[in-house]
């Protein structure tokens, strides 16, 4: 069995026209300012780093890395008005995915880290709310696999914490599919998302993508 990394590949685009897209790749749209990714101020497009930042972590990782995992990146996560499976916004993706391929995947599997988080420091390991039938309060993983992940953070000196969430995202479609399976999402670094003004701090990015490595070179006992 092998640890499997996981992003979505789309982004919430009513903000962001497709005519628009052309100024994503121009030099003066996005700036590095002390760490942070801004865009112009002129420039008023939702450029897509949840889940942009996800990805690209991912990527980096197993272009410098050569230790084995597994990759998978799913689309519609953000689907929101056109998917209401565990009464959520979003999630066409996974649902097709833990009804196809997923299951012979996860069979494989030992452990799933989701790079689909806000802020540079946050571990959810709790999704749903139990004040909606069609979604209660679960716990994503084992309180052994939660401790693990903060050690491997520490160790390489970014340390995470736990969060609570009332939403729900892909890693709870995940856990209710798969009971035995544990699965965290964690922050990537990325802020405002869903908005014109959504930003990202690159070396929190590196930070998280630290704590990732080291999770997969010490392998959870």
């Amino acid at each position: 069995k092998l640890p499997l990394l996981m992003a979505h590949l789309d982004t919430v685009l009513s903000l962001c026209p497709k005519e628009n897209y052309q100024k994503l790749g121009t030099s003066d749209f996005l700036q590095l300012v002390n760490g942070q990714v801004k865009k112009s101020e002129k420039d008023k497009i939702h450029a897509g780093f949840d889940d942009k930042a996800g990805v690209a972590a991912i990527l980096m990782i197993m272009s410098k890395s050569d230790m084995q995992f597994r990759v998978l990146f799913v689309t519609q996560e953000e689907a929101g008005k056109e998917y209401t499976k565990y009464d959520r916004r979003g999630g066409r993706g996974i649902d097709f995915a833990l009804e196809t391929g997923f299951p012979h995947v996860c069979k494989h599997t030992s452990w799933i880290i989701y790079l689909d988080r806000e802020n540079k420091s946050d571990i959810i390991v709790k999704y749903g709310n139990d004040d909606k039938p069609n979604r209660p309060r679960i716990r994503l993983c084992s309180k052994i696999f939660e401790k693990w992940i903060i050690e491997c953070s520490t160790a390489v000196d970014h340390p995470m914490f736990v969060i609570k969430s009332d939403n729900i995202a892909d890693p709870y479609n995940i856990r209710r599919k798969f009971e035995n399976l544990d699965v965290v999402n964690l922050s990537c670094g990325f802020y405002h998302e869903h908005k014109n003004s959504d930003s990202l701090n690159i070396d929190e990015t590196l930070g998280v993508m630290k704590v990732v490595e080291e999770c997969l070179r010490v392998g959870f006992p």
